[in-house]
């Protein structure tokens, strides 16, 4: 059973770029809500150590700036995938989730169809 304040809406469309402290990483966004990021392909040797990471989101024109927890990992393949919770999303974060939001019952069925 998922133990989720927000919804998630899965993404096709943004990246990140991260640093924990020791070593850059760059990958892709799984899916987002607004407090809740699930980030893909980082190293499958990453420890996951680190308290804080601080994460650059890109996609859809914006760049958003922000800090996160990390609260699981998953091996996926030749990578990991990292879901972090966010702390204090930045100014717009809420309203750009909101707009990448399915509307209507067409685009949630071209989401689900990807």
């Amino acid at each position: 059973m998922e133990q989720r304040r927000h919804q998630r809406t899965a993404m096709t469309n943004l990246s990140f770029d991260a640093f924990d402290g020791v070593g850059f990483f760059r990958g892709d966004i799984a899916d987002v809500s607004h407090l809740g990021i699930c980030m893909t392909d980082f190293p499958r040797k990453l420890k996951c150590e680190a308290r804080l990471i601080n994460v650059i989101i890109s996609g859809g024109g914006e760049r958003f700036k922000m800090q996160v927890i990390p609260k699981w990992t998953r091996d996926k393949g030749y990578g990991k995938t990292l879901g972090a919770e966010i702390l204090s999303p930045p100014l717009g974060w809420a309203e750009f989730i909101m707009s990448l939001e399915p509307k209507n019952e067409a685009d949630v069925w071209d989401i689900i169809h990807l």
